[in-house]
């Protein structure tokens, strides 16, 4: 399996590496022929860096026009450096079911596919 460097939503990051994935803290992560963002916004990011990339800065700024792309957040706990303290231990409280069931359902998928981690030894 190739290895490829990814952005990873918060929620998702401890399961990436079962898939191969190394997670990096970037809103946009171009590998190869691979892109990929993290979160709503970063995901318009995304789609303007491959229409810079396929098409050319001045058309990329042109649909960020088109679609009145211009973000701003009313608070700054878009990610968890920049969010509170208690506002980030209550999103990871109130996400933390569904996270380890995922992680459970990852490490399960990484061991059928044969994918290495620390964890697994493999």
């Amino acid at each position: 399996m190739e290895l490829i460097t990814l952005q990873i939503y918060g929620i998702w990051l401890k399961t990436s590496r079962y898939f191969g994935a190394i997670p990096v803290d970037e809103r946009v992560v171009i590998d190869g022929k691979f892109v990929s963002a993290a979160g709503v916004t970063a995901g318009i990011d995304g789609a303007l860096r491959v229409a810079a990339l396929l098409c050319g800065d001045r058309v990329a700024q042109e649909i960020q026009l088109q679609i009145q792309y211009a973000p701003e957040p009313p608070f700054n706990s878009g990610t968890p450096a920049s969010a509170p303290p208690e506002i980030l231990e209550a999103a990871r409280a109130t996400s933390r079911e569904i996270t380890e069931a995922r992680l459970t359902t990852a490490k399960r998928i990484a061991t059928r596919l044969g994918v290495v981690t620390k964890e697994s030894g493999l």
